[in-house]
């Protein structure tokens, strides 16, 4: 299943509508998050039609930018974890301009400091987010790289 696939709908609305979109075009956006009808040729012949169980047709063009949007949401809440964690410490590279993610089209890069406290920061606004959007993280597909951090920490 794509990363789109699962996206909570009503997080994508409510975070256009929070972006001020147009109530005409947030409507036009639900429309088409909910009724996706599909049709089967077989021989020539329309089959009838059955509806699509969740998100867009693969390469619509407005699906990368309803991503997008829910990334907007993660950086938010990374934002907001980080400002209210006074153990949260910056990679060493990264604290001058307060860098902690990086995303790129469905990749996602998490930077701070090599600490317990600083992980964990960054662990429960992922987990909040994941909540929030029906997103999580494909372990099978990801990676923790930590340097000069002892093992019993990066355990």
């Amino acid at each position: 299943m794509k990363a789109f696939d699962m996206v909570n709908w009503g997080l994508l609305l409510d975070t256009l509508a929070a972006f001020q979109f147009p109530f005409k075009v947030i409507n036009w956006i639900r429309i088409c998050l909910t009724t996706l009808k599909f049709s089967i040729s077989i021989n020539g012949e329309l089959a009838g039609f059955f509806s699509g169980k969740r998100g867009l047709r693969q390469g619509d063009p407005i699906s990368p930018f309803l991503f997008v949007m829910a990334m907007k949401v993660l950086s938010k809440l990374l934002a907001n974890h980080i400002a209210y964690s006074p153990n949260f410490k910056y990679h060493r590279k990264c604290d001058k301009i307060k860098l902690s993610h990086i995303c790129f089209a469905n990749d996602l890069n998490m930077l701070c400091h090599g600490s317990y406290h600083s992980a964990v920061v960054l662990k429960s606004a992922l987990d909040e987010f994941s909540l929030l959007s029906g997103l999580g993280a494909n372990h099978a597909k990801s990676n923790t790289f930590m340097s000069g951090v002892p093992n019993a920490i990066s355990q």
